[in-house]
């Protein structure tokens, strides 16, 4: 078959198949009656709706709807929840448009002009909607896909669900970020799509390390975030305690680890500002076991010491469960629940972690004649 017939076939073919699937969800949106409403009882609608805010309110929330609706920032939650998702949205300047059946009408007992708080937040949401009703959404979350609603969506919305799988229609066929690695790559890509005071991402720093120029950034990046620990503690230690204390004759861990980690997080400096090229016939040459000897240092500096009570720490509560039953229930805040033994329904309850106030506190309910009682209460 020639190949200008083989492109036709399969037009044709494509257009048959998305004329019976639109005709398959025309016919299940008509099921569901959610079809739109008509113009002419929206107007009639917007007219009562006009009352309830002033004037000046009123061309307020036209005019959001209007630029939300021209710039294709209106958005829309199926299901409820996701406060985390509408919050971001709103942020980033998109409108909410809500589902009809959540858009009343005004309570008909309520005065207009003394309307306020919920109640104006919540005609503020019904004038938003009318002004939007006939505008499809240009995103919609929600949280299972044979509840959209096909007939009012155009195919440019971008459609997420919130279960395993993250779907992204007609704009990202078989989206890369449904995966842990995918979610990384596309973040390690997002200074590209960063526009500052409109849309800048902040996240934890993330490597897939199974790629080889992954795991050398990773491999830079654990080393840098070494020296900085190690000067970190140096500095906490220091603010807290002597340089008598630090420096013992015995000690692990030499002077030359400090320079080692100052002259590297120099260096890290002098690149980033461009200086380091003037200097490249003066660089020092670190070597792997330079690195490998620092990394031991880092770890006798800031673990070794932890490691060892920790050791130490877990035999001794390991012999004590012998001698203390509820060991297994005991926190570490050490917090008692003091009550009045003579009071019910949760009058009278304190909670105390500070003997010398349960102590004051047990003189003063005696003095009343309210025996106290106490109960423990940690936290684990």
């Amino acid at each position: 078959m020639p190949a200008e017939s083989l492109v036709r076939l399969m037009a044709i073919t494509m257009e048959l198949e998305e004329s019976v699937s639109d005709s398959k969800l025309h016919k299940d949106s008509l099921a569901k009656k959610e079809l739109r409403p008509s113009k002419s009882s929206s107007t009639e609608q917007l007219r009562q709706f006009k009352s309830w805010v002033s004037s000046e309110r009123w061309n307020d929330l036209k005019k959001i709807a209007e630029i939300a609706m021209k710039e294709r920032k209106v958005f829309m939650i199926k299901g409820g929840g996701f406060p985390a998702v509408r919050r971001a949205l709103l942020e980033r300047g998109w409108v909410e448009k809500y589902e009809s059946h959540k858009v009343r009408h005004p309570p008909p007992n309520i005065d207009p002009k003394k309307c306020t708080g919920k109640e104006l937040s919540k005609v503020e949401r019904m004038i938003l909607y009318k002004f939007m009703e006939h505008h499809s959404v240009d995103f919609l979350w929600t949280t299972k896909r044979d509840k959209y609603d096909w007939l009012l969506s155009n195919k440019e919305v971008i459609l997420s669900r919130s279960k395993s799988v993250i779907m992204s229609f007609y704009r990202f066929c078989r989206s890369i970020f449904t995966t842990k690695e995918g979610l990384t790559s596309s973040l390690t890509q997002m200074h590209w799509h960063t526009e500052p005071g409109v849309s800048i991402t902040k996240f934890p720093r993330c490597y897939n390390i199974h790629n080889s120029d992954s795991l050398e950034e990773f491999i830079d990046d654990f080393r840098i975030t070494a020296c900085i620990s190690v000067l970190k503690w140096l500095s906490n230690t220091l603010q807290v305690s002597n340089e008598q204390n630090l420096v013992v004759s015995h000690g692990k861990v030499p002077f030359s680890s400090i320079e080692f980690a100052l002259s590297r997080l120099n260096e890290y400096i002098l690149f980033f500002t461009h200086k380091d090229i003037d200097d490249m016939e003066d660089q020092v040459h670190v070597w792997e076991h330079e690195w490998d000897q620092f990394l031991t240092y880092h770890y006798l500096l800031v673990h070794e010491k932890a490691k060892q009570l920790e050791r130490k720490a877990a035999k001794l509560l390991a012999t004590m469960t012998k001698y203390w039953p509820q060991i297994s229930i005991d926190g570490v805040l050490n917090i008692w629940i003091v009550k009045p033994g003579n009071k019910c329904r949760g009058r009278g309850i304190q909670l105390m972690n500070n003997i010398k106030d349960i102590i004051g506190l047990i003189n003063t309910m005696v003095s009343n004649n309210k025996l106290p009682t106490t109960d423990h209460l940690d936290i684990q």
